[in-house]
């Protein structure tokens, strides 16, 4: 998958979404690697999207066919209202394919174990204390054999991840917190979680870094 072909896949998706939301929605793929991600999530999986946002995930994995079933929920309503939208707006079997839900905080996670488990964008809007927690939290949902897909912000270069504060500032009303990767990293290796693949890249000013961890099968 191409940038040009997510990017269109989005502007598509979210076509008829009006106002600063629907905007929003398909600037993302200019500012985010979901063309990068797509490929690491194995064909015909059951996804959970952790904080799934307005959808734009989750839409992609429906709409490429890349995934069997996404389940994704998020604290916010009005997040959760746009991509129910969006979904509407699909043919039949892929609408089939998703279902949003709105959980607060204190909802927790759902009970079942998935294939794969995306956190992406998430952990820098938790406070630093309850970071490796909700980590583990998540990767409990993972199923043995399964992926945990894990992607935030970085704060390094400076001024990248001072970028993104004053966006989030500006966005979120929200001053946000980075979780250096390494703890990420030892949090899961230290649950049994193998780390399977690396990388990271800059997209204008925001810089990227994402993870992908197997949970070894017992």
């Amino acid at each position: 998958m191409t940038f040009d072909e997510t990017l269109a896949i989005v502007q598509n998706l979210y076509a008829d979404e009006p106002g600063v939301s629907g905007w929003i929605q398909r600037q993302r793929p200019k500012i985010c690697p979901f063309h990068e991600l797509l490929p690491l999530v194995p064909v015909n999986s059951r996804v959970l999207d952790v904080g799934c946002g307005s959808g734009l995930w989750a839409g992609l994995l429906a709409v490429t066919n890349q995934a069997a079933f996404i389940h994704g929920f998020d604290a916010s309503q009005k997040a959760i209202d746009v991509a129910r939208r969006m979904q509407s707006r699909l043919p039949k079997e892929q609408q089939e394919t998703l279902f949003f839900e709105y959980r607060s905080v204190t909802d927790g996670l759902p009970d079942e174990q998935f294939d794969v488990v995306t956190m992406i964008d998430v952990l820098h809007h938790i406070p630093p204390k309850h970071q490796e927690k909700a980590v583990l939290d998540v990767w409990s949902r993972v199923r043995q054999g399964g992926l945990f897909l894990y992607k935030d912000m970085a704060s390094k270069p400076f001024w990248c991840g001072m970028m993104n504060r004053l966006h989030d500032l500006a966005s979120a009303k929200e001053w946000i917190h980075y979780c250096p990767i390494n703890r990420v990293e030892n949090a899961v290796n230290l649950e049994g979680g193998n780390l399977e693949k690396s990388a990271s890249c800059r997209m204008l000013w925001y810089q990227h870094e994402w993870r992908v961890f197997v949970k070894n099968k017992q």
